[in-house]
């Protein structure tokens, strides 16, 4: 499967996707703005400054900009993977995920991810700092079904839409 765009979009979707609402880029962004806008309101009401309040007002403005700053930070993280743009194979063993590329390989034991998210199209490994995205597309050697045995018997999963 290539690691380009289209993949680390799609994991970084559904990263974002299973977290609560406030925990989100969007949702932090909105509540950013919000207070800024809120607190800028109630200086130009209470002190009759409006120029204070609209450099409130417009630094809420420049909060809601930060969903797509967030993910375009994200991005060229991963663009400077070793992987990044080569064909990637995932391998999944008895004692650990396997990433390799071209130009490298990676493995990580089972132990090190904390939980799994499961979607209609796929997993989402979760580890601290790191997450790993597992398409069905990507299944070579074992079906859906064999992969979903084998993931669940390694980590407690939790079900998305």
């Amino acid at each position: 499967m290539p690691f380009d765009d289209r993949y680390i979009n799609t994991m970084i979707d559904r990263y974002y996707g299973q977290r609560p609402f406030l925990l989100r880029p969007a949702g932090q962004a909105l509540a950013l703005s919000l207070a800024f806008a809120g607190y800028g309101a109630v200086v130009a009401f209470s002190t009759g400054d409006a120029s204070t309040g609209k450099a409130f007002a417009a630094t809420g403005l420049v909060a809601l900009a930060m969903p797509v700053l967030m993910k375009l930070g994200i991005r060229l993280r991963f663009k400077t993977d070793f992987a990044y743009g080569k064909q990637i194979e995932m391998a999944l063993t008895d004692t650990s995920v396997r990433r390799s590329s071209a130009r490298s390989t990676r493995e990580v034991p089972w132990t090190a991810y904390a939980r799994a998210v499961h979607y209609a199209d796929g997993y989402l490994l979760l580890r601290r700092g790191v997450i790993t995205w597992l398409p069905d597309s990507a299944l070579t050697d074992v079906s859906r079904e064999i992969a979903d045995q084998f993931i669940r018997q390694r980590l407690p999963v939790r079900e998305m839409p």
